[in-house]
Formats: structure tokens, sequence, C-alpha cells
């Protein structure tokens, strides 16, 4: 994305002191996460080697862990940045999900999921810039072949 695409978005309303996401705003993302890690159990039952298998357990630890910070606590959203919003973040689970869910090569699925895993890291930082551009490379990916 470029420089002055992220700074289009970020003209949208800024976050001022007090704003956050809650665990309740990020309850999509978690359920979403806790769902692709209990999905991944029927992959790991038919990988093909035991790399891919094992490629798959981390995959699911790292779903679940990421899921366990989301709703650990309620992350407060930088002053000044863009003000990200729970519309936000369900927006892009859903995207994810409607890609995600039918990718049948277990590797690209696992890349899929390392890329919602990227954008969920850049969640936690309540950095609007850092999330806008996650979604961005979010999409990117999810849009790749």
């Amino acid at each position: 994305m470029a420089e002055t695409e992220i700074d289009d978005r970020l003209a949208m309303d800024a976050a001022v002191v007090g704003d956050q996401l809650t665990a309740n705003d990020l309850a999509g993302g978690f359920r979403f996460l806790m769902d692709q890690a209990k999905a991944l159990e029927g992959d790991v039952v038919q990988a093909p080697d035991v790399a891919t298998s094992q490629a798959i357990g981390r995959m699911q630890n790292q779903l679940v862990k990421r899921a366990a910070e989301l709703n650990a606590k309620s992350i407060d959203l930088l002053t000044g940045q863009a003000r990200i919003t729970a519309e936000h973040i369900n927006s892009a689970v859903a995207a994810a999900k409607s890609v995600i869910d039918r990718i049948a090569n277990i590797q690209r699925k696992l890349t899929k999921l390392g890329a919602v895993l990227d954008f969920f890291a850049a969640v936690l930082t309540g950095d609007g810039r850092a999330i806008l551009a996650g979604a961005q490379d979010l999409k990117d990916q999810l849009d790749a072949a």
C-alpha cells in the first residue's frame, strides 16, 4: 500500500484519550481464531507427512495464543491515530473467513492464517496506522493466489 493511501485512510476519525478496543469488540476475532484452530484438527489427521502435521500443530498453538491475547485486556488506541472500531476488525475477520474457509490446500491455508496472525499482532499494538497497514497486508495476502 502506498504511503498516501495510508495517509488518506488516517483521515478517518482520530482516536482520543480513552478510546479502546475491548474484549467484547474483539470477540469476533477471538471466535474466528479459536474456530480456525479447531478446524485444523481435521487437517492434522489428513496431513501428508510429519512436517506438515507439525506445521499445522504450530499454527493451532499460535492461533490459540493470539486469541488469548485478544481476550486478555482492552487495547488502548494511540491518541491521534485512526480510531479503529469493532466494525473494522469484524470486517477484516469476515473477509479472512470467506477466503480461508474455501481453501483446501493446507500450505495455502497456513499462509493465509499467518497473515491473519500478523493482522492481529498489529491490532494488539493499538496503533491505528499499523492496524490499517496490517489490514491492507491481510487483504493483499487474501487476494494472492
